[in-house]
Order: structure tokens, then sequence, then C-alpha cells
């Protein structure tokens, strides 16, 4: 029988919402799955499940339902990290005795993924987008939230797209993001990437 592996994430648990944004984790975590496939892994689909609480509480279960699969966790962080802060601490949740290589941080939250790779915004809005208008700390992980959806709502008001729309936008942006450009530019990333790589090896 195959090692399961699961991944429960913070986003729309419910509805088409939820399909397109479990279709771009999907993407965005390909090298990962192709791993799997290759090590004789079973990665589940992308599993999201709303508020990042909600996504708390389906791990917790999962922690009781799924004893045999390695179950991990990817939430916002919602504000900055403080340095040698592990994830677990900055939540302030209770790790269920598991070790921090199971919890994982989108820093400060999903959107600072996005930001990180502005070709692949700039491919998906096309014309009237406007690069300029977004935060240009190259440290992404240090941008406050609000900052950074104030960014994505000007940089892209003028398109034919509209402003950024988390649902509706996030999943497509997802598919077309460099990962390799994500992973550089996000430490919080890089760490998803490398703990679930050498969990497989």
């Amino acid at each position: 029988m195959k090692k399961e592996i699961r991944l429960y994430i913070e986003g729309a648990a419910k509805g088409s919402e939820a399909a397109k944004l479990r279709a771009g984790f999907r993407v965005f975590l390909d090298s990962l799955y192709q791993l799997a496939q290759q090590k004789g892994f079973r990665f589940h689909p992308p599993i999201t499940c709303g508020s990042g609480d909600e996504a708390y509480q389906d791990f917790k279960d999962a922690r009781n339902r799924h004893k045999e699969a390695m179950i991990f966790l990817l939430v916002d962080a919602e504000k900055a990290v403080g340095e040698n802060v592990t994830p677990w601490a900055h939540l302030k949740w209770d790790s269920l005795g598991l070790d921090d290589s199971h919890c994982h941080l989108m820093a400060q939250t999903m959107e600072s993924w996005l930001i990180a790779d502005k070709v692949a915004l700039a491919d998906f809005y096309k014309q009237g987008f406007n690069p300029n208008a977004l935060p240009q700390n190259p440290r992404i992980e240090e941008i406050p939230k609000t900052d950074l959806f104030d960014g994505l709502h000007r940089a892209t008001e003028k398109t034919s797209k509209g402003r950024y729309h988390k649902t509706i936008h996030a999943p497509e942006i997802l598919k077309r993001l460099d990962v390799a450009k994500v992973r550089q530019a996000a430490p919080h990333c890089e760490r998803l990437f490398q703990t679930l790589t050498e969990k497989m090896n």
C-alpha cells in the first residue's frame, strides 16, 4: 500500500471556487506530485478548507482519521513572521504533538506568492496592467497584507478583467506562476517544497 501525503490548505472550501483553487494549487505544486509518483507515494489532490482556522480543524481531524498518512498544513501567516519564530509558535496553535515540518505558512498571505512573478501577472491581466503599482520590496514576505491587496487592486483596475479578485483570479494566476521565482522570493514557500521533497526522499 502506497504511503499517502495529504496537504490541507487555507482557501475556498466548497463549490466551483474550491474546485478552481484546488486546480490552481495542483499546477503550482506539480513538481512535488511528479516526485511523489516517482517515489511511490500517493499525493492526495490539494485539500482546500476555507479559513485558516477551518484548515487547522480539518488537519486536526486528519490526524485521527488518516493515521497512516503524512499530513501537512498550509495557511496564511496574516502578519510578519518573526525571525527564528517557528510556524506553530507564530500561529499560536497546538502542534498536536507534530514537529514544525508539518506546518507551513504563506507569508504573509497567498498574494505574496502572486506578486513574486510580475511576468505571470502581466500575462494574465494583459493590457492595462500596471506593474509599477505593485509593492516593490523584493523581500515579499515583509510586505503587509493590506499593501499587497492595495497594490494588486491598483495594478489591475484598468485591465479588462478588472480589479484583482481573490477567488476569481488567484487560481488562474497560480497556474501561470514560475515556481522557481516564487521559491526564490519567498523563504516559506521554499521551505514547503524542501520539506516535502525531503520527506519523500
